[in-house]
């Protein structure tokens, strides 16, 4: 969860700094830090939650991986 204004300000200073040339939006909680945001990390998600999906065959295994991890209540 992120405070609008302080995302967009750290998006602006988001670099492809990688090999691939990619931005990455995880970048922005250590951008935020290094403008001495107030920025936590919360133990909230279920593995599947955090996978990578760049690919449609990522997004079919992450679908599988959720659908599989609901509880009865979550339906």
């Amino acid at each position: 969860m992120f405070h609008c204004k302080d995302l967009l300000l750290a998006l602006d200073e988001l670099a492809p700094e990688n090999s691939q040339g990619e931005y990455y939006v995880t970048d922005c909680p250590g951008i935020m830090k290094g403008q001495g945001k107030d920025v936590r990390a919360l133990d909230v998600l279920l593995e599947c939650e955090a996978l990578s999906i760049n690919t449609v065959e990522d997004l079919a295994a992450v679908e599988v991986a959720m659908r599989a991890s609901r509880t009865p209540l979550d339906s």
